[in-house]
């Protein structure tokens, strides 16, 4: 799995097809993630750069979790288990040293 962050943001497979990440809204998730690779990141965080240029819904945290399934689904899966993890209050990527 390779990622481009510059210009659009892409995922491509192991083959080099473009990975469809589903919502632009799902996208912006990932790009955070990706800014922290390995690490955890609070869903309060990702709840803000997901709705950055407007108002954040009641339903923002829900949201989120359809983006992440939306993800789950589209990325391959990392060792013995999901690309995207998820904890109480944060979530993670998990990539590779390269």
């Amino acid at each position: 799995m390779i990622f481009h962050v510059l210009g659009p943001l892409e995922a491509h497979s192991s083959t080099g097809a473009v990975v469809d990440l589903g919502t632009r809204k799902a996208g912006t998730v990932l790009g955070v993630l990706l800014l922290h690779p390995n690490a955890w990141v609070r869903t309060d965080e990702l709840v803000s750069a997901t709705w950055q240029e407007h108002a954040v819904p009641a339903a923002a945290k829900a949201n989120l979790k359809t983006y992440v399934s939306q993800l789950r689904r589209a990325l391959p899966p990392f060792g013995d288990g999901n690309r995207i993890e998820a904890r109480p209050g944060a979530y993670r990527l998990r990539v590779g040293r390269d």
